[in-house]
Parts: structure tokens; sequence; C-alpha cells
């Protein structure tokens, strides 16, 4: 569900900033699955909207499978390495940033 896939990417950026994407967007610039869905975020905090994932169903796929995994109670890097393992052979993956041990999961 596109609707619910942006929605996740707003609401939960710190799981999705460290979930590789490999739709091949990693040739726009994308750093991972968060940057199909926005650009960024205001200094308020609202998010910079992208349309990349209108026409990108692998990236829906991405976002949902980390969020149903995350309601799960799966730890970020456990996520991670479940969508590389589904989706390694697929292409070549974003230069995607590690998890900060530090960040809190939620």
């Amino acid at each position: 569900d596109l609707h619910g896939a942006y929605a996740y990417a707003a609401r939960h950026p710190e799981v999705l900033r460290h979930i590789p994407c490999y739709c091949g967007c990693v040739r726009d610039g994308h750093r991972g699955n968060l940057n199909c869905f926005v650009t960024g975020f205001s200094a308020d905090g609202a998010p910079i909207w992208t349309d990349h994932s209108f026409s990108c169903p692998m990236c829906v796929h991405i976002a949902r499978e980390a969020m149903l995994m995350s309601l799960q109670g799966l730890s970020v890097d456990r996520i991670r390495e479940e969508i590389d393992a589904h989706y390694g052979y697929e292409g070549t993956p974003t230069d995607t940033p590690r998890a900060n041990h530090a960040e809190i999961h939620r």
C-alpha cells in the first residue's frame, strides 16, 4: 500500500534510513529506502516528499516489509539482514549506513 509506505517513511525515518534499496535508485544518489519516499525533513520536521516510489513497487515492498518486521519487534539490524537476504540478488544496493546502536528503535 503506497500511502502506508509513505506514512511509515515519514513517521519512522530511524528505521528506513538504515534499510538499503535494491531498485537501482543508487544511480539517483539515494542512500537508502528512506530516500525513495522523502528527500529530507524541513526545520519543523515535516517530510519533504519525493514521487520516486509512485512508479517503483520494489521500494514500496521493501518499506512495507521493514514496517511489518518493525511492528513484530525486530531490530533495525535484523530487518536489514532480512531485506538484504531477500533482495540481495536483485542488483546493486544503495550505500546505506548501518544503524548506530545508541539509536533507540521502537
